[in-house]
């Protein structure tokens, strides 16, 4: 991620912060706006606990993520609230695929040696995390059965992010 100078997406040819919905709408894509970005939020929001990818997370999106939340959380005193997760914990994780929402998430292969902590999921949270996985319309629309593979009957944090 280019800290200073924009980045430019292959895709969209943005370098920019193009939704009025964002933190910084026209913000540009640089590893310093985000870190802007992130100390604004975390200044006024405060909170107990903050959930970051774990660096076994194998996104390169989680990943620079991590980084610059676990930087921001230091510089403000915050670290001790970190609480990490995984998405992309390895192939075909997690198993079944689509809405399973009487089944457990279990460890993801690719972080397995992380403590994990099972947080249990009533019905309510899991119809809230239902909805806030079909919020984002164009990644569902093509990795549904993914994404909702997530709503399980608990959840999977660490207080950690790097095995003991």
């Amino acid at each position: 991620m280019n800290f200073d100078r924009p980045y430019t997406s292959p895709r969209t040819g943005a370098s920019a912060t193009y939704l009025r919905e964002a933190q910084t709408p026209g913000a540009p894509f640089t590893g310093e706006a985000l870190e802007a970005d992130l100390t604004r939020v975390l200044r006024r929001v405060q909170p107990d606990v903050i959930l970051i990818p774990a660096h076994e997370d194998f996104h390169p999106d989680h990943h620079t993520l991590t980084l610059f939340a676990q930087r921001v959380a230091a510089r403000l005193g915050l670290q001790d609230r970190l609480c990490y997760w995984v998405v992309h914990g390895g192939l075909e994780w997690p198993l079944p695929k689509g809405l399973h929402e009487g089944l457990p998430l279990v460890p993801p292969p690719l972080a397995r040696d992380l403590p994990w902590q099972r947080v249990p999921l009533s019905e309510q949270d899991q119809a809230v995390k239902l909805r806030a996985v079909n919020a984002y319309g164009t990644q569902t629309e093509v990795l549904g059965r993914f994404m909702r593979a997530f709503v399980r009957r608990n959840e999977l944090l660490s207080p950690v992010d790097v095995p003991r």
